[in-house]
């Protein structure tokens, strides 16, 4: 029976080598390899439902299965209108292998095949096993021109970032402002503080677009949501409220922050725009009344204060950002 393949494929008879392997194909005479070809056959033939049912059988009998093969299999799936199956064996292989470097390619077999839907679902299989899959698609497929299938990626990647995952908003918010500019953010920003309990991703969004749009940002996202969404987040507050001239208002949401609560990049955050705020001296001030208070640890005292003082190079900030100050800052 090998021979008889062999004579077939040497002599271009692929029509007689597809029917002989479809005859064959539910008996022990065939291969994994022999039903991946008879895949493969049926695929170039349009025969996209029986092409899957070709390759899933040659996975089944393999110990491994290669990109072209998973590839093949994926867009037959699509194509037949399978998507469901398509949705478990992109899950299936992504658990395995915990690589997301496969799902571009799929996603541009289902966007090549009229499929996005299918693609953007497959994405979203991914992103349940590997956090951020759709980010990480969406970077590489706009690198390749696809604008209107990359930001439909980053929109739906928003329901998969986590909130304590500051560099996977930060990216988002990246991706967004180049396909969208900051209104893409603010949308959606927005639909998220409408919420009846706002997620905690929606702090960190706005957060990470006004780092890198500037405050100035946070007037338009105030149009757009309710003042329970500021009240909930001091600090952010704060920013808003300099953004708007209000440094009374800015001084009043800073002490109302727990800033103990805060991890050691939003403490010195915190320190910073404080001072900006009210100045080094009267900076430090409050925070030597907060620690009286009892407010601030020992830690998180030599933290902010140093930050304040310009004294302080414990990596956080990555530089003495009061060089040029400290000299004549006040201690405590």
């Amino acid at each position: 029976m090998q021979e008889l393949l062999g004579v077939y494929r040497l002599r271009s008879l692929f029509e007689k080598e597809e029917a002989l392997l479809y005859r064959l194909r539910e008996s022990a005479l065939l291969t994994p390899v022999d039903l991946s070809r008879l895949g493969y056959l049926l695929a170039q033939a349009g025969k996209w439902s029986e092409a899957a049912d070709a390759l899933i059988g040659a996975e089944a009998g393999a110990e491994e299965s290669g990109f072209n093969h998973r590839t093949l299999l994926f867009r037959a799936l699509v194509q037949s209108g399978r998507q469901d199956d398509s949705v478990r064996r992109v899950a299936g292989w992504v658990a395995k292998d915990r690589n997301v470097d496969q799902m571009e390619p799929l996603m541009l077999v289902a966007e090549a095949a009229g499929q996005r839907a299918a693609g953007l679902v497959a994405v979203d299989a991914c992103s349940g096993v590997l956090p951020n899959c759709g980010l990480t698609v969406a970077e590489r497929v706009l690198a390749r021109g696809h604008w209107g299938l990359a930001r439909d990626l980053v929109v739906r990647s928003l329901d998969a970032i986590d909130a304590s995952d500051a560099g996977a908003a930060q990216r988002f918010v990246s991706l967004a402002l180049r396909l969208d500019g900051a209104p893409l953010v603010i949308e959606r920003l927005a639909a998220l503080a409408r919420q009846p309990v706002p997620p905690p991703v929606a702090g960190v969004l706005a957060e990470a677009i006004a780092d890198q749009v500037g405050d100035a940002v946070l007037l338009d996202l105030n149009r757009s949501v309710p003042d329970a969404f500021w009240s909930e987040r001091p600090v952010l507050a704060a920013r808003l409220a300099l953004a708007q001239g209000n440094r009374m208002l800015a001084r009043r949401r800073l002490l109302e922050t727990d800033v103990s609560s805060l991890d050691p990049k939003r403490q010195a955050a915190w320190a910073r725009l404080l001072e900006q705020t009210v100045g080094v001296r009267e900076a430090m001030s409050l925070v030597s009344g907060l620690y009286r208070e009892r407010r601030l640890s020992d830690r998180v005292l030599v933290l902010v204060a140093g930050e304040i003082s310009g004294t302080r190079q414990d990596g956080v900030t990555g530089t003495n950002s009061g060089a040029g100050r400290g000299a004549d800052a006040p201690r405590l």
